[in-house]
């Protein structure tokens, strides 16, 4: 059987710079008997649009917080001598590790372990110095799901790049999907940041005293982004601004619809529902057919999250400012706010009318 070739130091130092994608390709078509100089500005091509794409996915992942709970998963992107292949595994090997051991669903965390093998567990991060006093499972998890999603791109180019064979007309197919792989990156940041510039705007608008309408609030409340948490603290703080913001009783209702959807999709997004969200229903005097509703369909997700505890105080006060003794019977409001308090009284007693 004969030995395989392998490059030799002067064919090694061609490549040198190379990306690793670009450099495994690059080899094969050396190995292959191209002649380099033929090549020579496509390969860099494609390695400088490689480059490109990593840098673009390191910027992303800073805008989620990556860089705090999966550092050490996405710091092997700064090394431009680790592969994709290696980078995935590693993140899929910590993802496994953090679903499956045996550990207190908070514990402590370290931005300084070494993924470049597998040998590291989850059983050993409370002997690690410690990045952040405490952090949940399913914070990690979620920000580990969130880097395979963002670094998908990059792995199905690195793979047609695997595949491809090893000729100039596959070369210049690889420098084309490259660079359309780097602009699908640029469109994810263009409307990245239109979604932030179209919060921002709605919180403008209600700081110049004006109306901003159930369209504009519909946009700027869509939660593809929600999971980034500079975006949903801006959703949360267009929110609070919102309310008794506009005058027109109809559109005002639309928005308040339009809130309470987007808080219960929310719900979904993140390990604890934001209190600031769920207090936001309660900021008036009276309980309209609307919140109500809203409250009983999410009534078990409160319960579950423990936040009953922090909406009850809103519904008691409105409890306490309801006159049993009036001769005139209690209104619709007052019938909701009476059956709130049964659902979230934490003794689960029955008030008994004064």
């Amino acid at each position: 059987m004969a030995k395989k070739r392998e490059l030799s130091k002067d064919e090694k130092e061609l490549l040198v710079g190379l990306m690793p994608e670009s450099l495994k390709f690059a080899s094969r078509m050396v190995l292959a008997g191209i002649e380099y100089d033929e090549v020579m500005g496509y390969v860099y091509e494609l390695s400088g649009l490689e480059k490109m794409i990593r840098a673009q996915l390191l910027q992303r992942l800073v805008h989620y917080h990556l860089k705090n709970e999966a550092a050490l998963v996405a710091d092997m992107l700064q090394n431009n001598s680790i592969g994709c292949q290696e980078i995935q595994k590693n993140a899929q090997l910590y993802l496994q590790e953090v679903s499956s051991a045996n550990t207190p669903e908070h514990f402590e965390m370290s931005h300084s372990l070494e993924v470049h093998n597998s040998t590291f567990s989850v059983e050993n991060l409370q002997d690690m110095p410690v990045a952040r006093p405490r952090v949940s499972r399913f914070l990690i998890k979620k920000q580990l799901n969130k880097f395979l999603e963002l670094l998908a791109p990059y792995m199905a180019l690195a793979q047609e790049m695997a595949q491809a064979a090893p000729t100039i007309a596959e070369l210049q197919r690889l420098v084309q999907l490259a660079s359309k792989t780097k602009k699908a990156g640029l469109l994810f940041d263009e409307r990245r940041l239109s979604q932030i510039q179209r919060i921002k705007s709605g919180i403008t608008i209600i700081d110049l005293d004006g109306e901003i309408t159930p369209e504009e609030m519909q946009i700027a409340l869509k939660t593809v982004f929600s999971d980034d948490p500079e975006i949903f603290e801006e959703q949360v703080s267009l929110v609070q601004k919102s309310y008794n913001t506009v005058k027109d009783v109809v559109k005002a209702k639309e928005i308040k619809i339009i809130v309470y959807r987007y808080i219960k999709d929310s719900l979904h997004i993140w390990e604890h529902p934001s209190g600031t969200l769920l207090e936001f229903p309660f900021y008036g005097t009276t309980i309209s057919q609307e919140t109500f509703n809203f409250i009983r369909d999410i009534e078990d997700e409160i319960k579950k999250s423990g936040l009953n505890q922090m909406i009850f105080p809103h519904i008691r006060r409105l409890y306490e400012q309801i006159n049993f003794g009036g001769e005139d019977k209690l209104n619709a409001s007052e019938q909701r706010i009476i059956t709130l308090y049964k659902m979230f009284n934490p003794e689960n007693e029955t008030p008994s009318e004064k």
